[in-house]
């Protein structure tokens, strides 16, 4: 499901346009549409919302885990989610609108930001206890990111989930990075023991796909 607040479409695939107000923060943007679209009945199903740089690696089904109404991305920090990654079923609606009415009523910067509030930050006046036993937090092998990659790679079950990294951000570093392992000194495979062989983190159809949409930005850099 693709949807803005502009006419949009690539390659015949057409946007659902709603007529959504977003809000000027450094983060939090897309997470505003999905109140209207629970109220519109567009959501019937489990849904996995993502960022434009997440790149789904290998087939996952069963999310968010029947458990739960909703699953986030985390990184390797303690306690630290990244709401890039969000899995929710239709019972997560009170969820997100409580996410929703936290941004804007006290003006926090990003979604993980409230999400931490409500479900992780015990000592905090937003923390709902309910709420809390209804998220979970994933495994990094759902956020693979280009910091600290071999570290995340050696703490993740595998075949990993979710590379999450910019194409061309910070030149085509990022991109040969994680798709072709540039840039990782020898001294890093040494210290957690790993060959470089068997470090693979996107898979080659995944970088054919990548260059074949986003050449123009790569040979650019």
């Amino acid at each position: 499901m693709l949807i803005t607040n502009f006419p949009y479409s690539y390659l015949g695939i057409n946007s659902i346009q709603v007529n959504c107000q977003t809000y000027k923060r450094r983060a939090a943007s897309k997470i505003y549409i999905f109140p209207k679209l629970f109220n519109l009945n567009l959501i019937q199903e489990n849904m996995f919302f993502h960022d434009l740089d997440a790149f789904q690696l290998t087939p996952f089904f069963e999310k968010p885990n029947p458990n739960y109404d909703m699953e986030i991305g985390t990184v390797l920090q303690e306690n630290k989610i990244c709401a890039g990654i969000l899995f929710f079923n239709k019972k997560a609606q009170d969820i997100i609108e409580r996410i929703v009415f936290l941004l804007k009523k006290y003006k926090l910067c990003n979604e993980q930001t409230a999400i931490e509030k409500l479900f992780l930050l015990k000592d905090n006046e937003f923390f709902d206890k309910t709420m809390a036993k209804r998220i979970k937090k994933l495994g990094i092998e759902y956020n693979m990111s280009p910091r600290k990659l071999l570290k995340q790679f050696i703490n993740a079950e595998k075949p990993l989930k979710i590379a999450h990294f910019h194409p061309f951000q910070k030149g085509a570093s990022i991109f040969d990075k994680m798709c072709y392992k540039k840039g990782i000194k020898d001294e890093e495979y040494k210290k957690y023991k790993l060959k470089k062989e068997d470090v693979k983190i996107v898979p080659k159809e995944l970088i054919k796909i990548i260059e074949k949409h986003c050449y123009k930005y790569l040979n650019k850099l």
